[in-house]
């Protein structure tokens, strides 16, 4: 019997280690794909931003849940409730939802606050990812 309760413990540290690296692996793709997204489709895109922000009516781009304005500089296209893309009309990062918090540069265009990271993708363009 206490062999088999080691030989299930074993299998479930197994499991959970290949659940947590694929998990991790999806995240990194996850951001991967959307920075590809977005420099290839950045025109289009900005396009989008220029019209949100004036308050013109868009069509949301795929895969987009919800489009949001922060501070009349900033319009996020949002992925999931955790991450997604936006447009810095003056090409300076945001925390996410525009919240009173402090940036944190951590060096080549990557910025992290208490809740989350960001991401320079190009020039007015940004990732983000929030842990909660």
């Amino acid at each position: 019997m206490k062999k088999a309760v080691e030989i299930l413990a074993i299998i479930l540290v197994g499991a959970g280690i290949l659940i947590g690296s694929f998990l991790y692996v999806a995240r990194d793709k996850t951001e991967e794909e959307i920075n590809k997204y977005v420099n290839k489709n950045y025109k289009t895109l900005e396009v989008s931003a220029t019209n949100q922000l004036e308050n013109k009516n868009i069509e949301l781009p795929e895969n987009v849940e919800a489009v949001k304005v922060y501070a009349e500089n900033y319009v996020e296209f949002a992925i999931s409730g955790k991450e997604g893309y936006y447009y810095s009309k003056n090409d300076k990062p945001m925390v996410h939802q525009n919240k009173d918090e402090d940036l944190i540069e951590l060096g080549n265009n990557k910025y992290k606050w208490n809740n989350g990271i960001t991401n320079k993708i190009r020039k007015h363009w940004y990732y983000y990812r929030v842990a909660k």
